[in-house]
């Protein structure tokens, strides 16, 4: 049985790692992290809804499962003509909503 948050699981840092992983087997650039998580500072992850961390866990996951593991960890910084021959990336960093746009295109051929 797994642990609840009253038992000593932060889902938050959690979430946290993860996500920080998953931008950097993605290649994106630190200075590039904070937009795209669309927050000013590093502080703000502790405010940060949980749900804003997990859809790029999301993203990573339907990417992986459609792409394989090489193809996925480039996608996220491949131009795309679905996001204006913008990258994905940058689709979630010049739109406030960008990442549940990205989740949702994926979401269509999963």
């Amino acid at each position: 049985m797994g642990k609840t948050e009253k038992e000593g699981v932060d889902r938050r840092a959690v979430a946290i790692k993860a996500v920080f992983t998953i931008l950097d087997r993605w290649g994106i650039p630190k200075e590039d992290r904070l937009p795209l998580l669309h927050i000013a500072s590093m502080d703000e992850l502790n405010t940060l809804p949980l749900e804003k961390l997990v859809v790029f866990v999301t993203i990573h996951r339907y990417a992986l499962g459609l792409l394989g593991e090489d193809r996925a960890y480039l996608w996220m910084t491949n131009p795309n003509r679905d996001f204006d021959g913008k990258t994905p990336a940058e689709h979630c960093i010049e739109n406030e909503g960008g990442a549940h746009e990205v989740e949702s295109y994926l979401a269509r051929f999963v």
